[in-house]
């Protein structure tokens, strides 16, 4: 969010935004969204590509939640969040 704020007055904001819209949505209908692909042992992760940016919200849906597993820039390696 700061590189984005650095960017241009109020970027940093609207990513902020798109980011809790994304989540909204998850919420919203946790099933509309693809299984993550990426490797590793993930089959169980979904992903939300965001519209405007170049980010990915990955998260699973466990039996009382929705759970964000990572938000991370969409030219990164696959599987690579599964390290940290």
């Amino acid at each position: 969010m700061n590189w984005y704020a650095r960017q241009r007055e109020g970027l940093g904001d609207e990513f902020r935004l798109a980011i809790q819209d994304a989540i909204a949505m998850i919420g919203a209908n946790p099933s509309l969204y693809g299984r993550y692909e990426g490797g590793g042992t993930v089959e169980e992760y979904r992903r939300a590509i965001l519209k405007r940016f170049p980010y990915v919200i990955l998260f699973r849906i466990l039996p009382s939640e929705i759970a964000i597993e990572a938000v991370i820039h969409g030219s990164r390696e696959p599987g690579f969040w599964e390290r940290r």
